[in-house]
């Protein structure tokens, strides 16, 4: 079984370094979201690089859980593991989903580590 790695906002595959894990970990990278682009749909496209032909698992990280979550919900993995995170956009805090609808993250230079 391979387990797919999403990472957090302003995270990448890094945050998965010191994981020792029985089954080997493939680190899913972030792709360029589109303009007004819900999660359902990022994650619908964040999916394609999963391979569905054996079984998988599914481990996100803070905003990289409800990827997963959304991920889950189309290509029911053997497993979904999600850490720091909520399962839906409804457990949120508010300022987290204020922040995302007035777009601030798109604001911040992408330099930014």
């Amino acid at each position: 079984m391979k387990i797919y790695g999403i990472s957090g906002l302003g995270a990448d595959k890094r945050i998965f370094d010191s994981l020792n894990l029985d089954y080997p970990l493939i680190p899913v990278d972030w792709i360029e979201p589109t303009e007004n682009e819900s999660l359902k749909d990022y994650s619908n496209r964040l999916l394609k690089v999963i391979d569905t032909k054996s079984d998988f698992a599914l481990l996100g990280v803070s905003f990289g859980g409800l990827v997963a979550v959304e991920i889950s919900k189309v290509l029911k993995p053997r497993l979904t593991i999600i850490i720091s995170s909520a399962e839906t956009k409804n457990e949120l805090r508010p300022i987290y989903r204020g922040v995302g609808k007035i777009g601030l993250l798109n604001k911040l230079p992408k330099h930014l580590p």
